[in-house]
């Protein structure tokens, strides 16, 4: 049982990976079409 759980942690922990790095892939372009938010992103780490 235990190591069924932790296949269904381990899938559903990769799967809101995934989910996170879609949108942040979707994001991205729209901030560099508009150019402001993307600056602003990278100022603070400048």
């Amino acid at each position: 049982m235990k190591e069924k759980t932790f296949q269904m942690l381990s899938l559903i922990l990769l799967f809101i990976v995934g989910l996170s790095a879609a949108s942040q892939a979707v994001k991205k372009p729209l901030s560099n079409k508009d150019g402001a938010p993307a600056k602003k992103e990278t100022s603070p780490d400048c």
